[in-house]
């Protein structure tokens, strides 16, 4: 048992010294400043467009998707975008639309009061990072 635990610290040595090479390295990549938010990262402007042109919304088979458009929005907010006017109408179609992504509502009377804990949160993650919390709770 003891030599389980020693190759598995050695193991975890390795793995934070790697991290510790790569990471200073990846700081100052492109890969890193391309997220920058200086707003000419090409797929945050495809990112925009698409939500425009969909109603503010992306759709999966001719429906809405606000799981996804609530990860675009995540996108945009990483890229320290999310307040900008592009993405600020998006914010409001899916806190308006809160409970047809967060709940069972609309599948019938027996699951009416269903709340669902992922969607929920995802939307009070997109509305804390676009500053408007209590949007969503109100």
């Amino acid at each position: 048992m003891s030599v389980q635990r020693t190759v598995r610290s050695r193991m975890v040595v390795a793995l934070v010294a790697v991290v510790a090479l790569v990471f200073p390295a990846l700081a100052g990549s492109d890969l890193v400043s391309a997220a920058s938010g200086d707003g000419r990262d090409p797929a945050l402007q495809w990112l925009s467009t698409e939500l425009a042109s969909g109603g503010d919304h992306l759709s999966n088979l001719g429906q809405p998707d606000w799981g996804v458009t609530a990860d675009a929005l995540l996108a945009a907010a990483a890229a320290g975008r999310i307040g900008q006017p592009e993405f600020a109408a998006t914010v409001d179609a899916l806190i308006a639309h809160v409970d047809d992504y967060s709940t069972w509502d609309d599948l019938g009377p027996s699951l009416t009061g269903v709340r669902l804990a992922g969607p929920t949160a995802k939307t009070l993650l997109v509305a804390q990072l676009a500053d408007r919390p209590s949007s969503v709770t109100d």
